[in-house]
């Protein structure tokens, strides 16, 4: 299926400056998700499109571009958005925590009940300085019921933000390590990752254990935990490619079907719609968006895109952020930032038949 037009004519900055100048954002009320500017825009938003929202900066900021950027050198400013699908949304604080980086770091927030995007810092006990160039990969993951906020770094720390005190302290000995994706799997309770070598392995209260064998290698491959589910999911990377592992509410670790396509950090974004809780897996440099249904386990094409329509730029990178309880993804790029409200391909296939 293509889809010919998914960005509307008129953009939801006009939306945004009246609420903002209205004053009709509340961050004290049971409804102020509902109405800041992507509550707005989700409320009506239609399946199957993109909605660019215009966000405020932090001071000192000019463009999208300076916050998703670092300086690595008198001549070159490279985006942190690249080789990571790892952004997270707070349900409790309403607000996104993601780290990116190339030669340097940057961590950074948006709040939506404000709309505006904040440069979080290093307070207490930071991650190290990078000796090097690299990407965060999916090594990041968030218990937003303690307040903390993971970050393995590639000295193999696990460095721990606590949110409320913005502060970092630094876990030593956690035997997790290498360019994998981990996440904080809220029914075990725990932060989980796939070692390089198939071994899924759980950390909580100074203790790590392993949980047992996946299909999945870890090198370089992609994970998300499904809030609709209740599960995690794991797929892809240099050492298995189209393998595809779930852990369930229980931890019992279940491998799938392969996937129909190669799958790594590199080239694709997992994250999952959820209304109806099947996993998306967007391919950038095909501009092809991939449900699959666990339950069915069967992928389908759900959205193509053509260089006019594609949201993100010709070189722009991207990151969801999965917002539960508005029903959409929250997709922030420095090509521009965009709700999107997604349009089931089994939903249509079922009613075309």
């Amino acid at each position: 299926m293509r889809f010919a037009r998914l960005i509307p004519s008129v953009s939801a900055a006009v939306v945004c400056a009246l609420l903002l100048a209205s004053g009709n954002i509340s961050a004290g009320d049971g409804n102020g998700l509902e109405r800041s500017p992507i509550g707005r825009i989700a409320a009506t938003l239609k399946p199957g499109s993109f909605v660019k929202l215009e966000t405020e900066l932090p001071p000192g900021t000019t463009t999208l571009s300076d916050l998703f950027r670092v300086k690595v050198d008198d001549h070159r400013r490279l985006s942190i958005d690249g080789w990571t699908d790892s952004a997270h949304w707070d349900p409790k604080r309403k607000r996104t925590f993601f780290i990116g980086m190339r030669k340097y770091k940057k961590f950074i927030s948006y709040d939506a009940l404000t709309n505006r995007w904040q440069e979080l810092g290093w307070a207490g006990e930071p991650p190290p300085k990078l000796e090097k160039f690299g990407h965060v990969y999916g090594r990041t993951a968030l218990d937003w019921k303690r307040g903390h906020y993971y970050w393995l770094a590639p000295d193999k720390v696990l460095n721990r933000y606590r949110i409320d005190d913005s502060r970092w302290d630094a876990i030593r000995g956690v035997a997790m390590s290498g360019y994998i994706s981990m996440e904080w799997h809220e029914k075990l309770d725990m932060l989980i990752a796939i070692n390089p070598g198939h071994e899924v392995v759980a950390f909580r209260d100074g203790e790590t254990k392993v949980l047992g064998k996946s299909a999945v290698h870890g090198y370089h491959s992609v994970g998300r935990y499904n809030r609709t589910r209740g599960e995690m999911l794991f797929a892809g990377g240099n050492q298995s490619r189209r393998k595809v592992s779930s852990i369930a509410h229980d931890g019992k670790i279940r491998d799938h079907r392969d996937a129909p396509f190669d799958i790594s950090i590199g080239n694709a974004s997992l994250t999952y719609d959820p209304l109806t809780g099947n996993y998306l897996v967007m391919l950038g440099k095909q501009r092809q968006l991939y449900e699959y249904d666990p339950d069915r386990e069967e992928w389908r094409l759900a959205g193509e895109w053509n260089e006019a329509v594609w949201p993100f730029g010709p070189y722009g990178f991207y990151t969801p952020v999965v917002i539960d309880e508005l029903g959409v993804i929250f997709w922030q790029s420095e090509a521009g930032n965009h709700v999107y409200r997604h349009k089931s391909a089994f939903d249509q296939a079922s009613k075309s038949g």
